[in-house]
C-alpha cells in the first residue's frame, strides 16, 4: 500500500486575521484553486499516481482542493476525515491569533508538538 499526501493550495489562512478551522476557513484564494487545478491537470495528463481513494481532511481549503483534483485521478472524495488536521482548532476556531495569544498562552508548536493548540469544544447540553 502507498499512501499520498496531497497539501491544499494557497488558503486564506494564515497567522494573521482569523484563526482557521473548520469553522474559521475561509477556502483556497484564486491562486489556491489555479494551484489546485494545475494539480488535477496535471495528474491527468500524466496518469502517473493511480489512487483507489481520496480523502481529505474536514478543512474547507483542503475539501476544496480535493474536489478539484478528483476528477484527475478519476474519483470523487470518498471522506471527510477530522484525524487528517495537522492542528485541531477547539476553541480557537475562528478567533483572532491577536486573542488567541491573550487566551491560550502561545507556545512554539515545533518545539511542543504534543500541546493542546486550544481546549476542545464542548457540545452544548439540553436543560
Amino acid at each position: 500500500m502507498r499512501l499520498i499526501l496531497i497539501r491544499h493550495g494557497e488558503a486564506h489562512a494564515g497567522f494573521t486575521g482569523p484563526i482557521a478551522g473548520p469553522r474559521g476557513c475561509a477556502g483556497l484564494t484564486d491562486l489556491g484553486r489555479r494551484q489546485a487545478r494545475a494539480l488535477r491537470d496535471h495528474l491527468a495528463a500524466t496518469g502517473r499516481v493511480r489512487a483507489d481513494v481520496l480523502i481529505s481532511s474536514v478543512l474547507p481549503r483542503a475539501i476544496e482542493t480535493a474536489q478539484i483534483i478528483a476528477p484527475g485521478l478519476g474519483l470523487e472524495v470518498a471522506a471527510h476525515d477530522c484525524d487528517l488536521c495537522e492542528v485541531h482548532t477547539g476553541e480557537a476556531d475562528g478567533v483572532d491569533w491577536a486573542e488567541w495569544n491573550q487566551r491560550f498562552a502561545p507556545f512554539d508548536m515545533e518545539a511542543e508538538p504534543e500541546r493542546v493548540f486550544a481546549p476542545l469544544l464542548r457540545p452544548a447540553t439540553a436543560d
